[in-house]
């Protein structure tokens, strides 16, 4: 499956499109995400980057995930700087992440 986060721009053809980070967080628990993809501003309390976090926690600790191919599409450059710096410090863990 390939989740698409974003409150406001619609998901490309073929990504399904979440608009919260909880439901990203429950399909990504369930294992069946292939592809994220991550806006950051979300316009609530949550954001992108609370996903990559919870990534990165979840494969630190003993688990059976294995996180998805990340991608990051966030218009805020600072987040997209600060997203892509942990999606490298994932990756650097060892686990499959494109």
């Amino acid at each position: 499956m390939k989740i698409w986060l974003d409150d406001i721009r619609p998901a490309p053809e073929g990504w399904t499109h979440i608009l919260t980070v909880e439901e990203t967080l429950a399909w990504l628990q369930r294992g069946e995400v292939t592809h994220l993809d991550l806006d950051h501003d979300l316009g609530y309390e949550k954001t992108g980057m609370d996903v990559l976090v919870w990534i990165e926690q979840a494969i630190v600790h003993p688990t059976t995930l294995i996180p998805p191919s990340l991608y990051i599409h966030t218009m805020n450059p600072y987040a997209y700087t600060q997203m892509h710096n942990l999606i490298e410090k994932i990756k650097s863990i060892g686990r499959r992440v494109e």
